[in-house]
């Protein structure tokens, strides 16, 4: 196909413009999208704004339309844009009673069918501007179509993007300015409203997956936000970080202006921790969701401005249990000062079984120990539950009276099974 200098010149500043239009402090920093419509005037009065009557006007002609970022533009003969608002002092559009604002005519063919007069019809329904120092301008529009043989091309929402070269313009509407015009024309992308994810993390004391009144939250814990990958699925090994953040010293973490889509959440244990049983509970906003093997959550499907704090991860450290076993020379269940540790005595750590009780005949041996030489056992590495201990005296020897006295010094065996009664066994702090 052939171009003509001035065609190839206008297709470069269409594209130029395209990658110019960016935020500005005081303009309606409109996204806009394909097909784009672009205009070039070379008058030194192309942009005009009359103070004493508030007459903004944009004069120029239309180049091409460019239906996509690939394809080439498609020339507009005759083309021409005439735009008049009313702006008063402070730079605020004034309504007025015209039922048109902007009207763009001239000849092109598209796909083979050809239109010809009045292209589009449109109300300006925002006005947005920038002195960007020197001799430069720019301002921005939004409005909505009224009509036009073109009008299907688009939605009823359009943007217009000015720059005003060699303006007079200085960022005041009090005195007349004048400039030259060029820019595009396009749908405006509305912008999608961003979502957010997070909660909490806790110490499960309990190691239940479960967040209980009194666990609180676990400082410093780092949390990733994936990509769940090609697959669309988490914990399948082809995850990408996107981002990255630690819990708060209350325990909590967020991870916001998140597009709508796909995400996996990645809980990193610190040392000594494990992670709690996974969706332990019936309500997601209290129990643990992360794989205690992965610490990845399940696929998380965020929509639309959606604010989903329900995501949490229960840590637990290993428990330990223990105390001493030593001979009881009054018979009095209390440890008294110079009765001495028995060594080889034979401990058992129990679960107290279906019933959860310990004594019950149901219970069933999960360790065995010795005591030392000092009197002294413990099993350590528990799971925080529920234990009995069970403790077997040697031949000669009775035990004690049971709960004599304070917990820390008196005998918990009862005489007759030898078990203490059920010990909650929380984590070690």
């Amino acid at each position: 196909m052939f171009l003509s200098r001035s065609f190839r010149l206008a297709a470069a500043t269409l594209v130029l413009l395209v990658m110019t239009i960016t935020a500005q402090a005081q303009l309606l920093d409109n996204t806009l999208e394909f097909p784009l419509i672009s205009f070039n005037s070379g008058s030194d009065e192309a942009t005009a704004y009359e103070a004493g009557n508030d007459v903004f006007t944009v004069t120029s002609d239309v180049v091409a339309i460019l239906e996509s970022s690939t394809s080439i533009p498609v020339f507009i003969t005759n083309g021409e844009m005439n735009l008049q608002i009313l702006v008063d002092e402070n730079g605020a559009l004034i309504a007025n009673s015209a039922v048109q604002d902007i009207i763009i005519t001239g000849d092109i063919t598209l796909n083979s069918v050809a239109y010809s007069g009045t292209l589009f019809t449109g109300k300006v329904t925002a006005f947005g501007y920038q002195n960007t120092g020197g001799s430069n301008a720019m301002f921005d529009f939004q409005l909505t179509l009224t009509g036009g043989e073109l009008v299907s091309l688009y939605s009823d929402d359009m943007g217009i993007a000015v720059t005003s070269e060699n303006s007079s313009f200085d960022g005041s509407f009090l005195v007349n300015f004048v400039g030259k015009a060029k820019g595009v024309m396009g749908g405006v992308i509305t912008p999608e409203e961003t979502a957010s994810l997070g909660d909490f993390v806790w110490q499960d004391l309990n190691g239940d997956g479960i967040w209980d009144s009194g666990e609180s939250g676990i400082e410093g814990v780092v949390v990733h936000l994936l990509n769940p990958g090609d697959d669309g699925v988490c914990n399948s090994g082809d995850e990408v970080t996107l981002d990255t953040t630690l819990t708060q010293a209350d325990g909590y973490y967020g991870f916001t202006e998140l597009a709508a889509g796909d995400y996996c959440i990645e809980f990193i244990t610190p040392t000594g921790y494990i992670i709690s049983p996974q969706d332990a509970g019936n309500d997601d906003a209290g129990d643990s969701d992360a794989d205690p093997l992965s610490g990845q959550t399940g696929t998380i499907n965020l929509q639309e401005g959606e604010n989903d704090l329900t995501w949490d991860a229960g840590l637990y450290r290993l428990a330990a249990l223990g105390d001493f076993v030593w001979e009881d020379l009054n018979a009095n269940g209390i440890q008294d000062n110079a009765e001495p540790g028995i060594e080889g005595v034979t401990v058992n750590l129990l679960n107290p079984g279906a019933d959860q009780l310990c004594n019950s005949g149901d219970e069933f041996t999960l360790d065995t120990s010795m005591t030392d030489a000092e009197g002294n056992y413990g099993f350590s590495e528990l799971e925080p539950g529920d234990y009995c201990v069970e403790f077997v005296p040697p031949s000669d020897y009775i035990i004690s009276p049971q709960d004599f006295g304070v917990d820390a010094s008196d005998s918990d065996a009862d005489p007759t099974t030898g078990q203490i009664g059920r010990a909650s066994c929380r984590e070690r702090v």
